[in-house]
């Protein structure tokens, strides 16, 4: 059992191992009687409770009554005795450690009492830092993936997903991982919350939840999914699919000399079979040395002028598209505009929206999600298969046409002409998304499995492999801290921050992107480690490219 001591430093917001007195907040009076309560429980962690006569906290709560905190814990143990399978998400490190705790002893011992859910069949798996989880009070029979980081990897499917995190990850964990969750979802909320604004939560997530209602303190919020939307596969999300929905694609390349579309896109069954399908492909040779921006421009314009097809679709010559794309590209946009019909663009690799740095926390989101796979590994993202973007990568830039059939706000946004870019740079999407975010429009990256600069590597000997990986590697390091590529990237950072973070058209106080990021007054360049002032100084930039050159 826990000693009553540290349960009540537990409620002052101690924590075990921390001193007396480092209190961040008042607390409640219901989080100081769940304090008196723990001391009481004994033998939670161990197989022999029940045979060293111990009760456990769902028997004590019912010798207690139901008035209060108590009432709240035993209704949690009902909803633990209808279920048999529980995930815990806590970073909280010692906040809230009490109701934490409570709560989750509460689910999973509901669970081993109920009649439905049978304790040699229940799991429980706790997704913990290891730095807090030496001072947990362990579920019976609970599983501590203590190494793995739930906010960068889907998690198993569960009936009950409890989440403790702070607010700034709490919609990212949700949208990651609410499309394993058959059942509900247990908010506990950091101290100092005054409302979770559970019902704006639920339905910001995919398919139909339900706040539960209840007599819960602020800091607790359940929201159960309605039993007709259950699904965890690709192939069974909850929205209308469209058996008709078929649009028309254009797919556009420059292919340069060939060479790596021969070796990539070339060899995707997508394009091998062009000839039965009633997509088309639209192929150049090169820019002539022209600068990227304007002729991406002119060629997106000679394509929808040319074709009365839905959708265009830029593309890398490097990228391979395996045989189920078309299925799962098609099926991404049907739910990409069932979510949200004025989408302006999508991707395939990308930057969250909601994503910045994260310093203090025991865990990092992915910066980079997709489903895709290039030579620094395979990308993750939420089960949703669909996340709002602040950047997505130029491999891939799906765009609406005018003569599209999804209606809405019609076709993406145009391409930005004087976006500064040189023969073969240019940072159209983050410049497409930032464009749409100013007419009000989101962009997002699509869950679609691409292979970026890997199929010419899978394709050769296995012996052979790493070692290719690694130049691969060091090719992109070598091209993107250049001085060329600096200068470039800076200059088309400055650009967009004065042209749209600087004018206040878009709302973002710093935009990422996958190397570099920029704000109102600075911009970085994380490959080439340098970081500079908006508007750009030109003269500055090239003596410290100069200073770090080589002699």
């Amino acid at each position: 059992p826990m000693p009553r001591e540290a349960a009540m430093r537990l409620a002052e917001g101690c924590g075990p191992g921390h001193p007396p007195g480092r209190t961040q907040a008042p607390r409640p009076p219901w989080l100081l009687a769940l304090a008196a309560l723990l001391p009481t429980i004994g033998g939670l962690a161990s197989p022999a409770r029940e045979a060293r006569g111990r009760l456990s906290i769902c028997q004590q709560l019912q010798q207690r009554g139901q008035s209060g905190i108590y009432g709240v814990v035993e209704r949690l143990c009902a909803l633990g005795a209808q279920h048999r399978r529980f995930t815990l998400i806590d970073a909280q490190l010692g906040q809230n450690a009490t109701l934490v705790s409570t709560l989750w002893l509460s689910l999973t011992e509901g669970c081993a009492e109920g009649a439905g859910g049978g304790a040699g069949r229940k799991r429980a798996v706790a997704y913990v830092p290891s730095k807090r989880a030496a001072g947990r009070i362990p579920a019976q029979g609970e599983h501590i993936a203590e190494n793995e980081n739930p906010l960068a990897a889907p998690i198993r499917p569960t009936d009950v997903l409890m989440v403790a995190l702070p607010a700034e990850q709490r919609h990212s964990a949700l949208h990651m991982s609410s499309f394993v969750v058959r059942r509900c979802i247990v908010l506990i909320g950091s101290v100092g919350e005054h409302s979770l604004e559970a019902r704006d939560l639920g339905l910001r997530l995919p398919g139909v939840w339900t706040v539960q209602s209840g007599q819960w303190p602020s800091s607790i919020a359940i929201i159960c999914r309605d039993p007709g939307y259950s699904t965890y596969r690709l192939q069974q999300f909850a929205f209308p699919q469209r058996a008709d929905f078929r649009p028309r694609i254009v797919f556009l390349s420059i292919i340069g000399d060939g060479r790596q579309f021969k070796q990539h896109l070339g060899r995707s069954s997508i394009y091998r079979q062009r000839a039965s399908s009633k997509h088309r492909w639209l192929l150049v040779n090169g820019t002539d040395r022209q600068h990227l921006a304007p002729y991406i421009a002119s060629l997106r314009a000679r394509a929808e002028r040319e074709s009365s097809s839905d959708l265009l679709l830029f593309l890398h010559p490097d990228l391979y598209l395996p045989d189920t794309f078309e299925e799962e590209l098609l099926l991404s946009v049907q739910r990409l505009n069932h979510i949200d019909p004025n989408w302006a663009v999508a991707g395939f690799f990308g930057v969250p929206l909601d994503w910045s740095p994260e310093p203090s926390s025991p865990w990092s989101r992915p910066r980079v999600v997709g489903r895709g796979g290039d030579h620094y590994g395979r990308y993750t993202m939420g089960w949703s298969n669909v996340t709002a973007a602040q950047c997505v990568d130029e491999t891939a830039l799906l765009l609406r046409t005018r003569r599209g059939q999804f209606g809405g706000a019609g076709a993406s946004p145009g391409f930005d002409a004087a976006l500064p870019s040189a023969s073969r740079i240019w940072l159209g999407g983050t410049g497409t998304v930032l464009e749409g975010l100013a007419q009000g429009r989101r962009s997002y990256v699509l869950g679609v499995d691409v292979l970026h600069q890997m199929k010419d590597i899978l394709d050769s000997p296995s012996e052979d492999r790493h070692r290719f990986i690694d130049e691969r590697r060091w090719q992109a390091m070598h091209k993107f801290s250049s001085a060329g590529s600096t200068i470039m990237h800076a200059t088309a950072m400055s650009y967009m921050s004065e042209k749209y973070l600087r004018s206040k058209r878009v709302d973002l106080k710093r935009v990422f992107a996958q190397n570099c990021d920029f704000g109102p007054t600075s911009w970085r360049d994380e490959m080439a480690a340098l970081e500079g002032p908006v508007p750009l100084d030109p003269v500055w930039l090239q003596l410290a490219l100069m200073q770090r050159a080589p002699r």
